[in-house]
Order: structure tokens, then sequence, then C-alpha cells
């Protein structure tokens, strides 16, 4: 009995640390929407809706969206993009962010991240990058295939169990079969 309330004891700490949060939206341009939790219809994105967990965004041609995270990051949704915010979470004085790209490009300013379980991760299909205080862009191009570049920082992107470090001013780009390819890239 005793053993037993020490589980729950201890599982309602960790859920209590682990308390999710949520971005908002600071500026919608053109035709935007989004579907909460992944679910139900779509609906039209407006300025200071919140992005919470599971929240899927797309954009349309000529259209795009900036959002702020708690964090004070921001992350700038480009035309015809999919995005889904899979993971926006607190653990104690730490930041968890995963982003899943499932088609098309945004860009991201991601503030240098606090905390000893801090991550602020993209995913997009087979690769995913992970980031700690940088600015560059992700996506994925129209035959599915990751790149990414960065203005600033470094970051690694990681594909197939390949690790591929990127650095400020450098571009790379994920091919079918072949090895990745990273150029230096001024104002990437």
């Amino acid at each position: 009995m005793l053993r037993s309330l020490t589980v729950w004891v201890i599982l309602g700490v960790s859920l209590a640390l682990a308390a999710p949060q949520s971005g908002k939206v600071r500026s919608v341009l053109g035709a935007a929407s989004c579907k909460k939790k992944g679910k139900g219809d779509w609906a039209s994105l407006r300025v200071g809706a919140k992005v919470q967990e599971k929240d899927i965004i797309q954009t349309e041609v000529e259209s795009g969206v900036l959002i702020s995270m708690p964090d004070g990051s921001t992350i700038s949704i480009e035309e015809n993009a999919l995005i889904e915010f899979s993971q926006i979470l607190m653990i104690k004085d730490s930041q968890v962010s995963e982003v899943d790209v499932k088609k098309g490009m945004l860009r991201f300013d991601a503030q240098k991240q606090k905390g000893p379980q801090s991550k602020f991760r993209f995913r997009t299909g087979t690769a995913t990058a992970s980031i700690r205080g940088t600015d560059g862009v992700i996506g994925l191009t129209e035959g599915g295939q990751p790149y990414g570049a960065l203005n600033s920082g470094e970051m690694v992107m990681e594909e197939g169990g390949k690790e591929v470090p990127v650095k400020a001013q450098q571009f790379v780009a994920f091919r079918k079969g072949q090895a990745p390819v990273v150029v230096e890239a001024k104002n990437a």
C-alpha cells in the first residue's frame, strides 16, 4: 500500500514539473489555418491565438505565420508549409520544444537554451536538427528531402544515424542514397 502511494506521489510530482506550454501567433499573412491537437476541422489562424502541443499549422501560397515560443524564440512558417508542434513543455527550468516540418520551410531564431534538459529540435521526415541558440532555416524539398541553413550559431542534423554538424554561414542538403552536402553560404 505504501509502495503504491509512493509511486503515485512521484508520478504526480513528475507531471507537475513537466507542464505543457504554448506559443503565441504574432502575425498572419494571407491564408493560414490550424488543426487543434491535430484533430477536427481546419480553422483560420488569428493573431493572438495560442499554439499548443500537437497543433498543426498550414499555410497557403503567399502566406506566412510568425509564432513566439515560451522561451522567447521565434518561428516563421513560410508559404505552402505544414508544421506540427509535437512538443512544447517546461520541465523545471528547462524548455523542451520539438517541431515537425511535414512540408515546406520555416525560419527560426532560437534563444540559447537554458537548463540541463533544454532541447529545441526540428524534425523533417527522415532528419532531425538539434539547436541551442541560433537562427536559420529548415525544410523539405518538393521531393521530400531535408535541408537546413544557418546565419549564426551551430546545429547538428542527423539522418539515418549519421550526424552532420552545420555551422554559421553553411547550408546542408540530404539526398536519397547519397552523402549529405554541406556548402559555405553567406547569408544562408
